[in-house]
C-alpha cells in the first residue's frame, strides 16, 4: 500500500518533563468507526487509520504518559553502553562531551507479545 503524497504530516508536540509520547499501532475489525478509535476513552489521540486489503483496520495512536521505569531502565542501559570504548555515537556530540546523544533502543517482551522502541533525544 503506497503512501499518498497528499497525506499531511502530523507533528506531535514534545511532552513535558518526566513524560513520554507513546505511539501505538493496533488492528481491529472494519466496523469500528474512526470517531471511536481504540483507547479514545483512555486519552489516546488518533494519528491515522487505514482499512487494509484483508478487511482489518490499522490504527496509529499516540498519547502522553509518565515516563515508566522500563523506559528509564532502557535509557540508563543505553547510556552505560555508549560510554564503553569503541561504541559509535549517533550525534554530533564528541565522546567527552556532556551533551546528551540520541538513543534508539529496542527491547522485546515476548511474554507480553510486545516490542518497545525508545527514541530518546534528550536527558
Amino acid at each position: 500500500m503506497a503512501l499518498n503524497p497528499d497525506d499531511e504530516v502530523v507533528w506531535i508536540p514534545p511532552p513535558e518533563a518526566d513524560y513520554s509520547v507513546i505511539i501505538s499501532c493496533g488492528f481491529s475489525g472494519q466496523l469500528l468507526d474512526d470517531a471511536q478509535w481504540p483507547g479514545k476513552k483512555n486519552g489516546t489521540h488518533l494519528l491515522h487509520s487505514r482499512l487494509l486489503p484483508n478487511g482489518e483496520k490499522l490504527w496509529v495512536l499516540w498519547q502522553y504518559c509518565p515516563t515508566s521505569p522500563i523506559e528509564l531502565d532502557m535509557l540508563g542501559a543505553a547510556r552505560r553502553l555508549t560510554l564503553q570504548p569503541g561504541m559509535v555515537r549517533f550525534s554530533a556530540a564528541e565522546a567527552d562531551s556532556t551533551a546528551d546523544s540520541r538513543h534508539l533502543i529496542f527491547k522485546d517482551f515476548p511474554d507480553d507479545r510486545m516490542l518497545v522502541v525508545l527514541d530518546a533525544a534528550a536527558g
